[in-house]
């Protein structure tokens, strides 16, 4: 394209499982750790958010529900397998 080579051996794919993670707490001289408090992971069109402060673990269908007003019932086919992914961390492997 535009006479520029295209890298074949880099893939243009994104990974199976993307994760984030936000923090907000802000750091000071007397307290400088850091701590995570929500992770999340994206497959398809689920999305997994993990508040770890509250213990709450959600998951929203981004397609049918872009806004993630109502989080899927915990008993959907892939919560389980959704919820072991941000658990294990997969996603640390893919990077």
């Amino acid at each position: 394209m535009c006479g520029i080579e295209f890298d074949q051996s880099r893939s243009l794919q994104a990974p199976d499982v993307l994760q984030s993670q936000v923090d907000f707490v802000p750091v000071r001289r007397e307290h400088t750790e850091k701590y995570v408090q929500k992770i999340a992971i994206r497959r398809g069109t689920l999305h997994m958010i993990a508040d770890q402060r509250l213990g709450e673990v959600r998951m929203f269908d981004i397609q049918a529900d872009p806004q993630m007003q109502q989080p899927l019932d915990t008993l959907h086919p892939q919560f389980a397998e959704m919820e072991e992914l941000l658990q294990a961390k997969v996603w640390w492997s893919q990077r």
